[in-house]
């Protein structure tokens, strides 16, 4: 109930405020004087209350009927109330607005830790929270919790097979809420009441605000499928729209776009849009971009990178490149940050994508933004074959640079092309299409030279032999675009090829690519060490770009200790991923490796190993001496913070004890857990206490869809060991969220590591949590660290 005017005692009470104390953190020093047990004699003074409180350090979120703990001490020299308020206005002064949580009495300075529900008559939106220790006669001691309680809505996603979206950008979070879950009628004015529609809840007001227009996100997936986080940088929000969904031609106004179609205005209703919600808009927009964009390929200082199909446009198409045809697949940017419409990227020159629509692309961003994708000479934005060799079945790596203010700027035109300058018997250079590139900040790109795409002279063969060893085949290059110059580095024994499609990543001044044994000019077989006589195709190298002189000279990435291994082989199933800036991961194939027992595991297998790409002279390999496993959708070369300001410098691994032993202490070897590993300690493992299939990295904390039957523990305390939980770590291992139920579909998403969003599911907590005539949803579920 609502409480009463608050009472005053006696003329001191009247003069004296009350006392406000802020405790923001563990051990805030008591608040009111001094005071504590029964000091006062008879006759004495009646002392002043003091109290602290503990926990919780951050806020509290939780939906209606949740509960959360506050820990607490409170003394006095007499059986003193204590009362735990949340206030909608923040003072107390205030009447009328105030709802007691929890009423009790101080226990003379021993800690309390009491739970507090959510309950009516609290409505969503955000309370700040008051401890109030009141004797009667002297000033109350009045605490404030560092964080207002954020009492959300509950809000119920689309049911399986359909799939669920949220998204998180601050404490902004986007959600797709089913109509018909959530008993909610037609949200988005569309006729019909069965959608999946995108709502936005801020966290912290605690407004919920509904879509303006219709912004379906009705997408279909596998039954039971892992829901998949929104696309969010920068503070903006990104998803699809369909117009199947919506029951309308979302893209009917080509007004707005300067690229006429062919044969008029869009007609069908066939398209996929891309929304997009940022922290100065309050409704969620539908962008009239062009139609059929394939995929939210990426997200730069909040423009969002996107692929289109120029054939979604216009009824009869849109030519966005400047050839003669409607059927390529274009890349571009949405600038939301743009004054007002269009927010098409009608000032950016397009290139078509080749092999449409899966190519890849390679992006970096520090307020710099460079980008690197192929394109196809066939039909693409160039002259006819514009490196004259009488044919149009080359692939190019195209590079723009983008100079943003403040992220808020349309990119430049992105128009130089690596390889475009004059060199010895062509130009540009012809790349491997299925071979990796990456490109860096300061304006440098890697990439394969496919030499056999290349005609030498018209009627004399195919091929140019670009690194001069009397091959035709892959070889590893680097381009400057500031000085518009490729190199094509060579080995310590003489030029290096590739093998088609190898992997390759460029990490600020050094390129990591691989090359093959057998067909070196090299003295020495079996360059690497593993016995195999010269048959490894991806032995992994590394070249620097600012080495002196005109090339820079690959060097095996060495290995040592016991092991005989120089190089390392890529063969058989190897990998590598840029995790954070300086750091790579590799998962070698032991196998692949001589038979050598890299990782000490007493088996053949897959060792991990990470590599500190900018460390001294040369790359320093380190062993974790583990064996990573991928688990539903959680990758084998680890999760990591993405963001380096928020100091996630480590990466969150899966491991197996069938494969690396016990990882606990005890015998069972059928566990799995998650483990960490800091690049300032990079073969220390922390083994986590909680094991999955997912899990996210955000300013030092792990979040977790934790299963308590991969670790045979009870998180959540409710005396089974079969749930599924979210769960939360810090990089010490300390628990900051012991469990709270979780659906097995859910994802833990967040941004900034400050807000958390999780999937909730009815059933399984066998309550209602959105108000509607059944408990068979799947709910957001929000968590404050």
């Amino acid at each position: 109930m609502r409480d009463a005017p608050r009472r005053l005692s006696g003329v001191l009470r009247s003069l004296v405020p009350h006392v406000l104390c802020l405790a923001a953190s563990l051990g805030v020093a008591a608040c009111g004087g001094g005071g504590g047990g029964d000091g006062a004699g008879p006759g004495g003074p009646n002392l002043a209350p003091a109290a602290m409180v503990s926990a919780p350090v951050l806020g509290v979120a939780g939906l209606l009927g949740d509960t959360f703990s506050v820990t607490f001490t409170a003394s006095d020299d007499g059986a003193t109330p204590v009362r735990i308020v949340a206030d909608a206005d923040g003072n107390l002064g205030t009447t009328g607005d105030q709802t007691t949580l929890f009423a009790g009495v101080e226990m003379d300075g021993a800690q309390q830790v009491v739970t507090v529900p959510i309950a009516a008559p609290l409505t969503p939106g955000a309370y700040v929270v008051f401890l109030d220790v009141d004797d009667g006669v002297n000033p109350a001691v009045t605490i404030v919790l560092p964080r207002p309680l954020v009492v959300y809505p509950g809000i119920a996603g689309v049911a399986p097979p359909r799939s669920n979206r949220y998204g998180i950008a601050g404490e902004r979070v986007v959600f797709s809420r089913g109509e018909a879950e959530d008993a909610a009628g037609p949200l988005n004015s569309d006729g019909f009441a069965d959608d999946g529609v995108m709502v936005l809840f801020d966290a912290t007001s605690g407004t919920l605000t509904q879509p303006t227009p219709s912004v379906s996100m009705d997408v279909t997936a596998a039954p039971g499928a892992r829901v998949r986080p929104v696309q969010s940088d920068g503070g903006t929000l990104a998803w699809f729209t369909l117009e199947a969904d919506e029951n309308a031609n979302l893209n009917a106004l080509n007004a707005q776009n300067l690229i006429a179609p062919i044969g008029g205005a869009d007609v069908d209703q066939t398209d996929a849009m891309i929304s997009y919600v940022v922290p100065a808009v309050s409704p969620l927009p539908i962008t009239n971009t062009y139609g059929g964009a394939q995929a939210i390929v990426s997200m730069i200082n909040g423009m969002i990178l996107t692929r289109y199909a120029e054939a979604g446009e216009g009824a009869g198409g849109t030519i966005m490149n400047g050839d003669l045809d409607t059927t390529d697949f274009i890349f571009g940017y949405v600038d939301p940050a743009a004054a007002g419409p269009p927010y098409e990227f009608d000032q950016v020159v397009f290139h078509r994508i080749f092999p449409a629509p899966s190519a890849g692309l390679a992006f970096r961003h520090a307020g710099t933004v460079i980008a690197g994708w192929l394109v196809a000479e066939a039909g693409g934005p160039f002259p006819t074959d514009p490196n004259a060799d009488l044919d149009q079945g080359d692939t190019f790596l195209a590079l723009g640079t983008s100079l943003l203010a403040g992220g808020t700027g349309l990119p430049a035109q992105f128009t130089s092309l690596a390889g475009f300058q004059a060199l010895p018997a062509q130009a540009p250079s012809p790349v491997d299409p299925g071979g990796g590139f990456d490109v860096t900040l300061d304006g440098h790109a890697g990439y394969y030279i496919d030499e056999g795409s290349h005609n030498v002279l018209p009627g004399l063969g195919v091929g140019n032999d670009r690194n001069g060893d009397g091959l035709i085949g892959r070889v590893p290059a680097f381009y400057d675009a500031n000085t518009m110059i490729e190199t094509i580095p060579a080995g310590a024994a003489g030029p290096l090829n590739s093998a088609p499609g190898s992997p390759l990543v460029y990490d600020t001044n050094r390129m990591f690519f691989t090359g093959i044994e057998a067909p070196r000019i090299d003295p020495v077989a079996g360059t690497n060490g593993d016995g195999d006589g010269g048959a490894d195709q991806n032995i992994l190298y590394w070249a620097d770009h600012t080495a002196a002189g005109p090339q820079a000279f690959p060097v095996g990435v060495a290995f040592g200790g016991a092991i005989t291994l120089t190089a390392l082989s890529l063969d058989n199933g190897g990998k590598m991923v840029k995790l954070a800036p300086g750091w790579i991961a590799v998962v070698v194939n032991e196998l692949a490796n001589g038979n050598q027992d890299i990782n000490g595991t007493g088996a053949v297998d897959f060792a991990y190993l990470l590599i500190d790409a900018s460390s001294g002279a040369a790359p320093i390999v380190h062993n974790p001496r583990i064996v990573v496993s991928a688990g539903g959708t959680f990758p084998d070369t680890g999760r990591w913070g993405e963001d380096p300001a928020n100091l996630d410098q480590g990466v969150v691994v899966r491991l197996m004890e069938q494969q690396n032993g016990s990882l606990d202490g005890d015998a069972n070897l059928i566990e799995i857990f998650f483990a960490y590993i800091s690049f300032n300690t990079p073969t220390q493992v922390l083994v986590l206490d909680g094991g999955g299939n997912e899990c996210a990295v955000a300013n030092g904390r792990i979040g977790m869809t934790a299963d308590e039957a991969f670790t045979g523990q009870d998180y959540d305390g409710n005396g089974l060991m079969a749930d599924v939980v979210f769960r939360v770590l810090d990089f010490q291992g300390n628990v900051l969220e012991k469990g709270k139920l979780c659906a097995r579909q859910s994802v833990p998403v967040t941004e900034t590591g400050t807000l958390w969003a999780y999937l909730r599911d009815e059933f399984i907590e066998n309550r209602n949590l959105n108000a509607d005539p059944d408990i068979t949803d799947l709910v957001l579920g929000l968590w404050f660290p």
